[in-house]
């Protein structure tokens, strides 16, 4: 039975297929992982920072008794905004805000992947709609931030409290392959 299991999990994490393909035929991999993984993809608009983004605000899920949400997401820079890594660090200056990666990035630039496994609304909104300074979140509200637009691809799934321990794992595991198979501005 360990055998089974362990070879299930080398299954889906492994990316040694596609890490070398281009960004489409290596998203098309992680949406299969994230399917069998449980994950539903929702498109959240283009907005701009320094502004309270209200696709957040607005975004509701049917409430169902006993259920919480978890899920992957994207932040990806939108209409050929691009974001500098001297403005970035400026602004992160005495901030809890994710630091700048050094490395190099595809022209479709992914500015941020991250992951919550407990209240998806709130962490979504730490980046994107009230400035909690005393989190470490991308603060793009704050009127300090550089400007730029951005949308958010969101791979949520809705869990049984009963089964939190392996939804938790669930997540952390749809995370570890988004972070294999794409490279991200910000953040680790």
């Amino acid at each position: 039975m360990l055998e089974s299991n362990s070879k299930n999990l080398d299954f889906l994490l492994d990316v040694s297929q596609v890490k070398d393909k281009d960004l489409q035929t290596r998203m098309r991999h992680f949406e299969e992982k994230a399917e069998i993984l449980g994950f539903t993809k929702i498109e959240i608009p283009s907005c701009n920072t320094r502004s309270v983004n209200e696709h957040i605000q607005n975004l509701t899920f049917e409430k169902v008794r006993n259920t919480f949400l978890l899920g992957v997401y994207f932040f990806h820079l939108t209409n050929q905004s691009a974001v500098k890594k001297d403005d970035w660090n400026n602004f992160r200056t005495n901030k809890k805000i994710s630091p700048w990666n050094d490395h190099v990035v595809e022209a479709e630039n992914i500015l941020y992947i991250g992951q919550r496994h407990n209240d998806l609304k709130t962490r979504l909104c730490d980046h994107t709609v009230k400035a909690n300074y005393s989190t470490q979140a991308l603060k793009l509200n704050d009127p300090s931030c550089p400007n730029f637009s951005y949308s958010i691809t969101l791979y949520y799934q809705r869990i049984d409290k009963t089964k939190k321990a392996t939804s938790k794992i669930y997540c952390l595991l749809l995370e570890t392959i988004a972070k294999e198979l794409f490279p991200t501005l910000i953040g680790k």
